[in-house]
């Protein structure tokens, strides 16, 4: 007898031809997705859940304020960059906000910058340079924009000397000084080089002399000895001007702390010459002390 044929819904049909395997594979992406957009939106301080028309109206917005609020602008970039599939993304970036790719890409790499802890206290002090420098000094080290906020320098040039440049007057100045710390690291380098290989063929042909090491050593104290007299005669006596100006100034009175601090040091001193036997005046003899009598009895028992 003949079995009757099946009758299979259309529902059935489509569950024997779902890839299992392949959808969940796709759930595991969107869900890896949306741990790395959750990410990038917390690094960006940026609380809202993601909306790309509201992402993309910020950032028009943003655009046409300030430098600092360029930054801003770059931050959202970056979120409608790493939600929107690239295509998207470019025909966001061009057609709803009219800028090119290489704009858009420095805008996002300017706002990394800025995202830096250490950087994002001076954005406002550093945002009156403009968009356009902003953008130069993105290649400058953190340390070094921290610096010129705080009333340092960058080539040189303090802020209010920044801002008085043109652009094009800013980036060749940028671009001697790479230059030139660059120059001056190959000169380095190259010195380095030649220095120790001279002193690896000198090691090699003749090995240092016990004098020889003496006076490496010798050199050694003698620097140290330096820095300490340096500090003794010049932060410490101008520190001790300053006490006396304010005790003059303040009727007031710092003799009793000075005479410490000098005591110290010369309790310091006397105890460094008893500890390894150290002559307290250098007279050209290099005798010991306790040597002198039998060395003047013996020139005399020679005569």
């Amino acid at each position: 007898m003949a079995r009757k044929p099946t009758n299979t819904t259309v529902i059935e049909e489509l569950e024997a031809n779902i890839d299992t395997e392949q959808l969940n594979s796709d759930a595991d992406a969107v869900a890896m997705l949306g741990k790395q957009t959750a990410t990038v939106a917390k690094q960006l301080g940026y609380k809202l859940e993601y909306n790309r028309e509201r992402v993309v109206q910020e950032a028009r917005f943003f655009m046409s304020q300030s430098a600092e609020a360029m930054l801003d602008a770059g931050q959202r970039l970056i979120l409608l960059k790493e939600n929107e599939p690239h295509g998207i993304f470019t025909e966001i970036v061009e057609q709803q906000l009219g800028l090119n790719e290489r704009a858009a890409r420095r805008m996002m790499s300017a706002a990394v910058k800025f995202m830096n802890p250490a950087l994002q206290s001076k954005r406002t002090t550093l945002s009156v340079l403009g968009k356009a420098k902003l953008y130069e000094l993105m290649l400058e080290d953190d340390g070094d924009l921290m610096a010129l906020a705080e009333g340092g320098t960058i080539a040189g040039l303090k802020l209010d000397a920044l801002d008085r440049m043109s652009c094009r007057e800013l980036k060749a100045a940028l671009r001697e000084e790479r230059a030139e710390h660059k120059a001056t690291n190959d000169v380095l380098d190259d010195t380095t080089k030649k220095y120790i290989k001279l002193d690896t063929k000198q090691a090699r042909i003749a090995p240092p002399t016990q004098d020889d090491i003496g006076l490496q050593l010798r050199s050694e104290s003698s620097k140290f000895s330096l820095e300490a007299e340096g500090l003794v005669r010049g932060s410490i006596r101008d520190g001790f001007k300053q006490l006396q100006t304010h005790a003059l100034e303040n009727d007031a009175n710092h003799d009793e702390y000075m005479s410490g601090i000098l005591a110290q040091l010369e309790r310091c001193i006397v105890e460094v010459r008893g500890e390894l036997g150290i002559k307290q005046v250098a007279n050209g003899n290099q005798l010991p002390a306790w040597m002198h009598d039998a060395d003047v009895s013996l020139s005399t028992a020679a005569e």
